[in-house]
């Protein structure tokens, strides 16, 4: 019995001992030179799925109140079981007309396959490494036009994600700068039906030296209803990189809202498409805030 104990020791402690530096130069075929930051691909499909999201769907309307958020985010794909925790705060500067958001991933734990991790470049010292920390976002909502007629109004939103990120070397995410811009509208249907829109462009800095940043054109569509305090909305976004080759993420959601008094209860599904290959499932909870007098 003994000699078996020490047998499968040993033959855990070479599969540990094996993601050596040797292992990595000839994976990433290495020049003896480049610092291993160059290998990372810093694209949709080699990266954890916060790296570099799709922006969410809006509805050509400015958020009307003030509030604090907080969801688990729970996605899966063959070789890469992820789990984070997101947070959110939204103030309104101006009611209806301006408000600011800012988002952030405190901790995303991580189960990658071998074959992942090879696929992705992952630095040999970061092999084992399963927790990491998210970018901070921040989003500037501005209504450009009120609601009128049919139309729900028009929203431009200005994104930013501030590299602020942890575990580059597990290609977890890029710890680079990057932002978006589009514009939102909706279009009021029969039978309560809103039609969503979104068109705009989605930027990131990379780590090639010949090309220092991707450009990507961003769009959604989508329809929203509400059944009382339930909201159902389904869409469908992405972006489409200008490298090509790993960066065009797509991805079908459907979410229902719950609201109730203060506090609203979220709970969505996604599956990705093209270069985003995770299914995602969301269970966030919010709760509004009366910041400004006259939201009141």
């Amino acid at each position: 019995m003994r000699p078996l104990i020490i047998l499968l020791f040993a033959l855990v402690t070479h599969a540990a001992l094996s993601q050596d530096h040797d292992w990595w130069a000839k994976n990433v075929q290495w020049d003896n030179q480049s610092s291993w930051t160059t290998y990372i691909k810093f694209k949709p499909r080699y990266l954890g799925p916060n790296a570099l999201p799709i922006p969410e769907l809006s509805d050509g309307k400015v958020p009307s109140k003030s509030s604090l958020s907080i969801e688990s985010q729970s996605h899966f794909m063959k070789g890469d079981h992820t789990y984070n925790t997101l947070l959110r705060g939204l103030y309104e500067v101006m009611p209806g007309r301006i408000a600011l958001e800012i988002m952030w991933i405190p901790a995303e734990y991580a189960v990658v396959s071998h074959e992942l991790k090879t696929e992705r470049n992952v630095f040999w010292r970061f092999y084992n490494n399963r927790w990491a920390s998210g970018d901070v976002f921040l989003q500037t909502y501005l209504q450009l036009l009120k609601p009128e007629g049919r139309t729900m109004g028009l929203m431009l939103r200005m994104g930013h994600r501030l590299p602020s990120s942890t575990m580059l070397g597990a290609a977890r995410f890029t710890d680079a700068p990057g932002y978006y811009f589009d514009l939102s509208s909706a279009f009021k249907l029969p039978n309560r039906f809103n039609f969503l829109t979104m068109a705009g462009f989605y930027v990131w800095q990379t780590n090639s030296v010949n090309y220092y940043q991707n450009d990507a054109f961003l769009f959604g569509v989508g329809l929203a209803r509400s059944f009382g305090a339930f909201k159902l909305e389904a869409s469908f976004r992405g972006y489409l990189g200008y490298w090509g080759k790993g960066d065009d993420p797509l991805a079908a959601a459907l979410m229902c809202n719950y609201t109730t008094g203060e506090w609203q209860w979220r709970l969505g599904v996604q599956q990705g498409f093209l270069d985003l290959r995770y299914t995602t499932v969301n269970v966030g909870l919010k709760r509004f805030l009366h910041l400004n007098a006259s939201s009141k």
